[in-house]
């Protein structure tokens, strides 16, 4: 295993600023609630309408009860938030209205009710009811300010709620989408991996020239491997492993074999040509091989290497599928590793692999 803070060199991937959620691709989750209290409070303190000389002031708010959310994942920020509030009100009567209202007359007071207030309606969607206080009501003005309020109000109330997603955005997206030193291509990559899930294998464009030597390289010598016997008399062991992905089997089976797929989770350029035969090259060239058979959605046969083993070495990996109704679990047996390269070989598949793959896309379930 790698120490801590060193990357393994067998398992190399894109250089990056920040060692958490690479390029935005894992579904990360911060809780905007507390915050989101906070700023609505701000908001609506004396916050004012004014129509025909009388000023409506909010004061605080008597309910406010909910929750809410900033969400990304592969590199798209979405909110999630929903609130029951009401919003307590004072009037302040201009000259022409005070000239009308008898002496002695009890101050107009009340709750705004804010309706819609969710991620599922635009600010321009918020509805509201308005109340009087108890006693309110003996103002005989008070009926139709109440009425005033309720027709004026709505768009009022809809520009706080406007100003609130739009500082939700921009407070949550700063710690969510960070920064890459290749963003455009991380962006290629996220653009691609969501297009091509259901088209054609094809090799990437995208890789290197390194990664071309690396991919003609297991072409002219995984060759060697075709039997699925160690073609070097070193002593070696076998690896198994079984994995629950919360996904079909076809579709776990497209990240293993679908270049925008395994360049989203590797983040790294690739070459895979999967029918038999066909050659594979990933994280940089050091995991390379060829396919031997292939039965979409149920079995994946290959030649596999580390590009450091002795030369024309080969093992022989063969990944298996089986769908159930709720999850599609993997079982990976590995036969003809080099006994000093086990652990390491064990704990990249679990790290390099399944937990990439399970981040990225979403398919988390159990190790065993």
């Amino acid at each position: 295993m790698a120490k801590a803070g060193e990357g393994d060199p067998r398992w190399i991937v894109e250089d990056r600023p920040d060692a958490t959620n690479v390029n935005n691709w894992h579904w990360s989750e911060r809780d905007a609630t507390g915050w989101s209290k906070d700023k609505l409070q701000a908001l609506i303190k004396d916050a004012s309408l004014q129509v025909d000389g009388t000023t409506f002031r909010l004061t605080e708010t008597a309910k406010l009860e909910g929750e809410a959310s900033a969400n990304n994942r592969k590199a798209k920020l979405i909110f999630f938030y929903e609130w029951e509030l009401r919003i307590k009100f004072v009037t302040e009567l201009g000259e022409a209205m005070l000239a009308k209202q008898p002496a002695g007359a009890p101050l107009i007071e009340g709750e705004i009710e804010v309706l819609n207030f969710s991620e599922e309606n635009d600010p321009d969607d918020i509805d509201i009811n308005v109340s009087l206080k108890a006693g309110s009501e003996a103002n005989p003005l008070a009926s139709g300010l109440r009425q005033t309020l309720r027709k004026k109000g709505v768009a009022f109330i809809g520009g706080i709620v406007a100003r609130y997603v739009k500082d939700l955005r921009e407070e949550y997206a700063k710690g969510l989408i960070l920064p890459t030193l290749k963003p455009a291509a991380a962006a290629a990559t996220a653009a691609a991996a969501a297009s091509s899930a259901s088209k054609p294998i094809a090799k990437s464009s995208t890789a290197a020239e390194g990664e071309s030597a690396a991919a003609a390289a297991a072409a002219s010598t995984s060759r060697a491997g075709a039997a699925g016997v160690a073609s070097t008399n070193i002593p070696t062991v076998t690896i198994t492993q079984r994995h629950e992905f919360k996904t079909s089997a076809h579709e776990l089976y497209d990240c293993l074999v679908n270049v925008a797929r395994i360049q989203a989770f590797t983040q790294s350029p690739c070459q895979v040509d999967a029918r038999p035969n066909g050659i594979f090259s990933i994280y940089n060239g050091n995991v390379l091989g060829s396919f031997i058979s292939l039965v979409p959605g149920v079995k994946i046969e290959q030649d596999w290497r580390f590009s450091h083993w002795p030369q024309g070495h080969f093992s022989r990996v063969t990944i298996e599928l089986r769908e159930d109704s709720d999850f599609t679990e993997l079982k990976l047996t590995q036969t003809g590793v080099p006994k000093e390269e086990q652990a390491q070989t064990d704990a990249g598949w679990n790290t390099h692999f399944w937990q990439k793959i399970m981040g990225v896309f979403g398919y988390g379930a159990a190790f065993f």
